[in-house]
């Protein structure tokens, strides 16, 4: 296992560490036993934070006694000093701990910085000063505030999401960091779930000087991450292949389910609804089809659909032949139309028009998803090849039409994809 040092704060741990967001999902007693099976196994970075409910708790019960062989690092949404301290006492209460290796701020809107104003950075400083924070860290979504942060030079960690989708912008960050002595945490190395392939994931960062932070909740997943303690993880041409075979389905602003979007003003569920085509087509969808997320995704995408026909005197929006009666909110494509529409629909994508709202490449996207879903069949976008692939799970579309038309549950998928569209 290759070991790797976070810049400037002398931290030296294997490049393999452990999450400890998952954990607040499952009991005490159970969080405590996989976070000591990880150590055992060899990993001596355990991340965690203010937000995560009971997680801190959990981490401060299984280290007791041991604080001097694991790095831990929490973090704080603070946005005032007073709710700063706050925070940090009751992370080092809940850590049964007197410090932290590296505290950070959590998610935020803002590179905080001496004399902004809100005191923030003038706070940390002082938590160093008094023992309590070793080295000061910063987590951010928006790779801009990430970019000026590095730039800043104010910070020794940088957690930043990374993974094998990471743009040429990415990594460029990352490779900006090493420059500058920063230390990168790589938060979201499976995509929010989205990367199944362990191997991958892992060859891919050992490419880089980052750590990955793998969010643990189960055995087997422990199991897989501590199996590396055992074998190297290398870059082989056959895993370069199957990185950029997933670059080109999933590659481009897509949600990674960090779910910081919350609490919805109506309850919804965005995070999951808005990266819904890619859980279905990746993950069980069974959990997917029923009438609960089926509702959800309605709840996301009317509102849009609604901005879309707001013109419309009849309520319909029409793409070829498939409408949609935005007023009952039923979705229907007739059997015998089906040919027509999907002769319309390959005719624009080879003349890269933009279909119903839908940039070119939106448009395969969705129609490879309701395809996959509603034929049963397997349909991978590759542009070269996209007319002949489409056509053979036309095929197989049109012998399940034995009825007039198309159910609702059948067509979800692609609504969440027409949320998506860029150009709406």
């Amino acid at each position: 296992m290759k070991e790797i040092t976070l810049g400037k704060t002398g931290i030296k741990t294997p490049q393999n560490a452990f999450g400890a967001l998952p954990i607040q999902r499952i009991d005490t007693d159970s969080a405590v036993s996989l976070l000591r099976r990880a150590y055992e196994g060899g990993m001596t970075f355990f991340d965690t934070a203010r937000a995560y409910t009971d997680s801190e708790i959990k981490v401060g019960k299984a280290f007791e006694g041991m604080r001097e062989k694991v790095y831990i690092a929490s973090k704080t949404q603070a946005k005032t000093p007073e709710d700063f301290w706050k925070d940090l006492e009751t992370t080092l209460t809940n850590l049964r701990t007197d410090y932290l290796d590296i505290y950070q701020f959590h998610c935020v809107p803002q590179c905080y910085k001496p004399g902004d104003g809100t005191g923030m950075y003038e706070a940390m400083l002082e938590a160093k000063k008094q023992g309590k924070v070793r080295h000061i860290g910063i987590t951010a979504h928006k790779i801009g505030i990430a970019e000026e942060i590095v730039e800043s030079g104010l910070y020794e960690t940088l957690q930043f999401p990374f993974c094998y989708l990471a743009t040429d912008r990415d990594v460029r960050l990352v490779k900006a960091c090493e420059k500058a002595g920063m230390g990168f945490i790589a938060m979201k190395g499976l995509s929010g779930g989205l990367l199944t392939n362990s191997d991958a994931c892992m060859a891919f960062m050992s490419e880089y000087n980052v750590l990955p932070i793998w969010g643990v909740q189960r055995e087997k997943e422990l199991d897989e991450w501590l199996s590396f303690f055992k074998r190297d993880a290398k870059m082989t041409d056959e895993i370069r292949a199957f990185i950029e075979k997933e670059r080109l389905e999933l590659l481009g602003d897509f949600c990674r389910g960090c779910g910081y979007c919350a609490p919805c003003s109506v309850g919804i569920q965005i995070n999951q609804c808005a990266r819904m085509s890619q859980l279905i087509r990746r993950s069980p969808s069974e959990g997917f089809l029923g009438e609960y997320w089926q509702q959800e995704m309605m709840n996301y995408v009317m509102p849009i659909m609604n901005n879309l026909t707001q013109e419309s005197e009849s309520g319909v929006l029409t793409v070829g032949s498939l409408s949609a009666d935005v007023q009952t909110q039923t979705f229907s494509i007739p059997s015998e139309k089906m040919p027509e529409v999907i002769s319309g629909i390959l005719d624009s994508l080879s003349q890269d028009q933009v279909i119903g709202g839908l940039l070119e490449s939106d448009a395969a996207s969705s129609l490879c998803s309701v395809l996959t879903m509603v034929s049963g069949g397997s349909v991978v976008l590759n542009t070269a090849e996209l007319k002949q692939q489409f056509q053979s799970a036309i095929e197989s579309l049109k012998a399940l039409l034995s009825h007039k038309v198309v159910s609702t549950e059948r067509l979800i998928p692609i609504i969440g994809q027409l949320s998506n569209a860029k150009n709406y």
